[in-house]
């Protein structure tokens, strides 16, 4: 992912609820950013409110 707004790259695993560690770059399927890249591909812009505010990501890879 490509946080739109900053040009900085971050790569991240989905996981289980249980499972997650940000620490890790594991996120859980049920966080905001989780349920905002389901169903996306490579090009999609995603958008979700994040603690910080919201946020704006381009997938550049999935694997």
């Amino acid at each position: 992912l490509v946080n739109l707004d900053t040009d900085e790259e971050s790569l991240y695993r989905i996981v289980g609820p249980y499972e997650s560690d940000i620490k890790k770059n594991t996120i859980s399927i049920t966080s905001p950013l989780g349920r905002a890249l389901m169903g996306k591909s490579v090009g999609d812009e995603v958008n979700f409110n994040a603690p910080g505010g919201k946020r704006t990501y381009e997938i550049v890879r999935v694997d």
